[in-house]
């Protein structure tokens, strides 16, 4: 993989108090799911590994399964690791892993489209479709195996219409940090900062990962406090 994927461009960290940590936010950092399913995380003791003929299949019928942000994150994160996996240098195992890539992109199409289709689908449904197939092009992008789709239209589009879906803004905020110009990241942030008040809850402690892994916020009060809206959202 080209090493200069794996940078978090230097003008989104220097704000931050301590140095950061580097890596591609929708890859680097697991977000926690609990009990939930998803497929195998690669290398995981006493976890089958995922062949790559069944990884779109199964990727797939989790995403289908349910309506979880973060569970589709870390779902479709684990799947992009998976494509990295060992033995991937062959050019017969390249070949398969960028099979399996396209065939996960082709399932999320579809999903949009019916999704979109479908009468009486919410907006945070139709967010989430959105989402993940921006998300999934945009792991293809990190791991090398290059998509014809536009991962920015999609996440914008998703970005539109998350509202106040703090799971959803958890997950864009990873998606969009450190792979734009400028920072697209932090209006994800300053909704978050009011979004999420008991720092117990799961969304909290995932986001509260990501901000110390990348920016060196640790605690709500410090989130609000760095990226609080104004008007008395503080």
């Amino acid at each position: 993989m080209n090493a200069t994927k794996l940078l978090v461009p230097l003008a989104l960290i220097l704000l931050a108090p301590a140095p950061v940590r580097v890596g591609p936010p929708t890859i680097c950092v697991p977000l926690d799911i609990g009990d939930a399913r998803s497929i195998p995380l690669p290398g995981d003791k006493g976890a089958k590994p995922l062949a790559l003929g069944d990884l779109a299949g199964e990727t797939l019928a989790v995403l289908a399964a349910g309506q979880d942000p973060e569970v589709h994150f870390e779902t479709l994160r684990r799947a992009a690791l998976t494509l990295m996996g060992p033995g991937r240098e062959s050019r017969e195992a390249s070949a398969s892993a960028a099979a399996a890539g396209a065939a996960i992109a082709e399932g999320l199409r579809r999903a949009l489209i019916e999704c979109e289709a479908r009468p009486g689908s919410k907006p945070t449904e139709r967010a989430l479709a959105w989402f993940d197939l921006g998300l999934w092009l945009l792991d293809l992008r990190v791991v090398g195996h290059e998509d014809e789709g536009s991962w920015e239209l999609y996440l914008d589009r998703a970005d539109r219409m998350a509202g106040e879906d703090a799971g959803l803004q958890v997950c864009l905020f990873a998606a969009n940090f450190g792979e734009r110009a400028g920072e697209r990241w932090r209006p994800n942030l300053r909704r978050l900062s009011y979004l999420v008040k008991d720092p117990d809850t799961r969304t909290a402690r995932n986001l509260l990962r990501l901000t110390k892994h990348f920016l060196s916020v640790d605690g709500l009060d410090a989130l609000r406090e760095r990226f609080a809206e104004a008007e008395g959202k503080k």
